[in-house]
């Protein structure tokens, strides 16, 4: 299962149909769209708000930060 936070790109995996604006395309995707085809890889879409790997890549306030590191079970190091 790939989570996806961007809805175009979750379309463009599921969809086999070639369009215009996708005329130059890395590879890795379509490395992905083969796995896609082949049933090995499921994509599903997930809203940004609900997106765990995010807290990895990007600064976030104290609250969603907070949040996060609940929902990934990261505990905050004993206090000296």
């Amino acid at each position: 299962m790939l989570w996806c936070d961007n809805l175009g790109a979750t379309y463009l995996f599921t969809n086999f149909i070639f369009h215009a604006h996708t005329k130059h395309v890395e590879v890795d995707y379509h490395f992905v769209r083969d796995r896609v085809a082949k049933k090995d890889i499921h994509i599903r879409f997930i809203f940004s708000k609900d997106q765990l790997a995010d807290v990895q890549t990007k600064l976030f306030p104290t609250t969603f930060f907070n949040h996060f590191q609940f929902m990934l079970r990261v505990e905050p190091p004993p206090l000296a």
